[in-house]
């Protein structure tokens, strides 16, 4: 995961998807971040190690849980989850609040909130 997340992309178009996608996302409204979503979805499409895409995409997802934007949060919160790569081979523990890796323990925290 630490590679990733340092990682920038060497694809021009999966560069400029994340940077629309980023603009995208302020003010921030659920259709704002639907489309941001969906642009970053399409950039991780081109370059799935693309580690502030995936950043990103996990923040559109935290924000729609915790703004209350989506009828499953649960689906919501697992995509981020998978989306930090916080489950290599810990899916249930995290899952069940059991000890999480450092760098999944704040995004985790923020949307298990109310």
């Amino acid at each position: 995961m630490r590679r990733s997340a340092a990682r920038a992309t060497i694809d021009l178009t999966a560069y400029d998807l994340y940077l629309r996608a980023v603009g995208a996302f302020f003010p921030t409204t659920k259709e704002r971040i639907l489309a941001s979503l969906a642009l970053l979805e399409q950039a991780i499409a081109i370059d799935r190690h693309y580690g502030p895409a995936l950043s990103w995409a996990a923040i559109c997802h935290l924000r729609l849980v915790v703004d209350g934007f989506v009828e499953a949060p649960e689906t919501s919160r697992r995509k981020a989850i998978d989306l930090l790569g916080c489950r290599s081979g810990r899916k249930k523990t995290i899952l069940a609040s059991s000890p999480t890796p450092p760098s999944c323990s704040p995004i985790l925290a923020r949307m298990s909130a109310p």
